[in-house]
């Protein structure tokens, strides 16, 4: 690369970087991103020989792309090794982050040396966010090939190169996140499922309760009615007993008197007769009070049955209420799973006021549970921008359409807005009916936060990059403009010093002290505007560096100004008529004293060169209340309009100047001393009638 010119090589570099660029945005992977470095930026720009380490998980540099010997047309390191840190010229840079060039690889202990026909080395560190994430090295065959210039080239090639790693990474991670954060939705929604059913049987065990019941209170009233008619045959037993035992008495009697009846037979046939008859009733009757005893017994039986029936379902009650006791011990149980889960969960009811607020929830957002209960979620809680859009949300949960994946916005309870991404259910009673809507809901506000840096960084890295090609096309530009000033403006008073010298040298002995003196003096002029030149072309080096010196003092401006002028005017051959108008003979202002010679001497040597002999100049210098200002007028060619907005670039001239010599400098410099002074400067102009340059300067500063 070193046999182009610097021009060539620029051009070159700026069409490779910007399709670098193009190409760099297309790749997916740290590799491809190397390889991409390599062949699109490294091997475009003629370099002979490169490799691109990286870092990997175990904190080693390992060989990733490369261009030249390691290798072949296909994408693949031909014998990739590893480095740590530390190790060799590349493990020495990892380390310290700041670029290296060793000029002779012999000489330096700091090289691993595995290609003999490599002489010099340049490593530069591939930083992002001020980390290493890779190496980019270079070896020729030359001894102290590269050079400052090579240096900058590869800084370049790794900050574009560190930019997209960082951007590859950062989609990576946000990509992890999204899948977490889908994954941690998926198991809340099967927690919310698994609720929503044990709800649902829940409520079809406490309707079976219900029916279990009322069959009890049936069945205790049916016991009792029992127990009643089971008593009514005891009682009816017990007198059919005593009713037994007093004809049994009567029987015996009847006996004894059947004994007197059979003594006394011929008188007591008629008596006998009654008593045999009456006997015969009393069997009739004693067969009927057997036929009901049996009926009784047959009763007792039936009831000794309905007991045992009361029995059974008094111990299918007793399940059913160990059952109630389980069902009622996991509702508890999800009661305390929903108050302690590490996502915000609320419920709200057809009306839309909150009656579900778990611990979470008072968390995210501050508000108590007791603060937020019967309050309307919407309008108390929800920005007014997101409101019919969260009230579309829970009216279509209303209607038994569950829905998924919302981001809503809540107040807080200090002002934040905290976004919530929600899922919503409807709730429904034992019977079926929607009694309102279930939330649960993720606190993505931090993931939001770092998504919206993220795209930040990177539309400020992207700008900062395209800012940074311009700037270096714009410097191309500028120094080509300086390249062809150079040339001519510094070619005229050298060969107008060189044939001046050629004369008094070549004729000394025939000229007289007053043309060598002429001469001479010529010679000075001459040098020292290139000297000026010089110096104006040093000062716009400086201020783009931003290294120039200000350093203000209490002077008096009036003075200063005409003690300037008075100096510029013994210099010069032509002695300018100069017309002062001062508001005050003296004016104190912090000036820097160097500073205000060059805005003197630039303004008035513009209004002499730009003006006929013999037009005056009027300078005015007046006391204002925040400072000072000071106009110079001159009668002279005028400004085109067009060109008074480029007037202060460096290098731009008028159109009209024609062959008056010139750099376009001094007034750039003019701009950047009045810009130290923290002044303003104001051109009026007017071709062929003359120009007005005026400057104005702030107060002293307090001390």
């Amino acid at each position: 690369m070193k046999e182009k010119s610097r021009y060539e090589r620029t051009t070159h570099f700026f069409e490779t970087i910007n399709s670098f660029g193009s190409e760099l945005m297309r790749t997916t992977s740290a590799g491809e991103s190397a390889w991409c470095a390599t062949k699109h930026a490294v091997g475009e720009l003629g370099y002979v020989d490169c490799l691109i380490y990286l870092i990997n998980d175990d904190g080693e540099l390992y060989q990733s792309a490369a261009h030249g010997n390691k290798n072949s047309t296909i994408k693949d390191v031909l014998s990739p090794i590893k480095l740590k840190m530390g190790e060799g010229l590349c493990g020495h840079v990892a380390l310290t982050t700041i670029g290296e060039i060793i000029p002779d690889i012999s000489k330096s202990s700091r090289c691993i040396v595995d290609d003999k026909d490599r002489c010099s080395e340049l490593a530069v560190p591939i930083l992002s966010d001020g980390i290493v994430v890779g190496i980019i090295d270079a070896r020729h065959p030359e001894k102290d090939y590269f050079s400052d210039h090579d240096l900058n080239i590869f800084t370049t090639i790794a900050s574009m190169l560190a930019f997209k790693i960082s951007q590859e990474k950062a989609l990576k991670e946000l990509d992890l996140i999204n899948k977490e954060l889908a994954y941690q939705n998926e198991e809340k929604q099967k927690r919310a499922d698994e609720l929503a059913t044990a709800n649902k049987k829940y409520a079809y065990q406490n309707e079976e309760k219900q029916k279990r019941a009322n069959e009890l209170v049936i069945a205790n009233t049916k016991l009792a009615y029992q127990n009643e008619e089971e008593q009514k045959r005891a009682d009816e037993l017990a007198m059919a007993n005593k009713k037994y035992a007093y004809q049994n008495e009567e029987k015996e009697k009847r006996a004894e008197e059947l004994v007197i009846a059979n003594t006394k037979l011929a008188y007591q046939n008629r008596e006998k007769e009654k008593r045999a008859d009456a006997l015969a009733i009393s069997n009739k009757q004693k067969q009927k009070q057997s036929s009901e005893l049996i009926i009784a017994d047959k009763r007792e039986q039936k009831q000794a049955n309905e007991l045992n029936l009361a029995n059974i379902e008094h111990e299918f009650q007793k399940k059913l209420k160990k059952r109630r006791t389980e069902t009622e011990s996991i509702a508890k149980e999800l009661r305390q799973f929903i108050e302690t889960a590490n996502s915000p969960i609320f419920g709200i009811d057809k009306h839309g006021l909150v009656n579900e607020w778990n611990q979470t929830s008072e968390k995210i957002t501050g508000f108590k549970k007791e603060e937020v209960l019967s309050q309307n979620l919407v309008k108390t809680y929800i920005a007014e921008s997101h409101q019919e859009q969260v009230k579309e949300l829970l009216g279509k949960a209303l209607k038994g359409e569950d829905t998924a994946s919302y981001e809503v916005p809540l107040f807080a309870k200090d002002g934040r807005r905290v976004m919530i991404l929600l899922n919503s259910s409807t709730r429904r009673n034992s019977e079926g009916e929607i009694i309102g809507v279930f939330g649960v809901g993720q606190d993505i506000t931090i993931l939001n936060e770092y998504k919206e840096n993220l795209e930040s960084k990177v539309k400020t890295r992207t700008q900062e990059v395209v800012e940074s090609l311009e700037r270096e096309k714009e410097l191309g530009l500028l120094k080509t403009k300086f390249v062809s000033m150079a040339s001519h403006e510094f070619r005229t008073p050298l060969t107008s010093i060189k044939a001046t010298s050629d004369i008094i040298l070549r004729y000394y002995d025939k000229l007289s002290r007053e043309d060598i003196d002429e001469r001479l003096k010529k010679i000075k002029r001459e040098v020292e505007e290139m000297t000026i030149m010089l110096e104006d072309i040093l000062i716009i080096g400086k201020s783009d560096a931003q290294k120039l010196d200000y350093n203000p003092e209490l002077l008096d401006i009036v003075s200063l100004i005409k003690d300037i002028i008075s100096e510029y005017q013994l210099s010069e051959s032509e002695n300018r008529q100069i017309v002062y108008e001062i508001s005050d003979p003296v004016i104190c202002v912090e000036v820097d004293r160097k500073w205000i010679k060059h805005i003197v001497l630039n303004i008035l040597s513009n209004a002499i060169k730009y003006s006929d002999e013999g037009k005056v100049i009027e300078i005015t210098i007046k006391q204002r209340q925040a400072g000072v200002s000071f106009c110079f007028k001159d009668y002279g060619m005028g400004i085109p309009k067009e060109d008074i907005k480029l007037l202060f670039e460096p290098f731009h001239r008028g159109e009209n100047v024609k062959n008056i010599s010139g750099t376009g400098l001094g007034l750039a410099v003019l701009k950047k001393a009045v810009e130290l002074h923290r002044g303003i400067i104001e051109i009026n102009s007017e071709l062929g009638e003359g120009s007005h340059f005026r400057v104005i300067l702030p107060g002293t500063k307090e001390r």
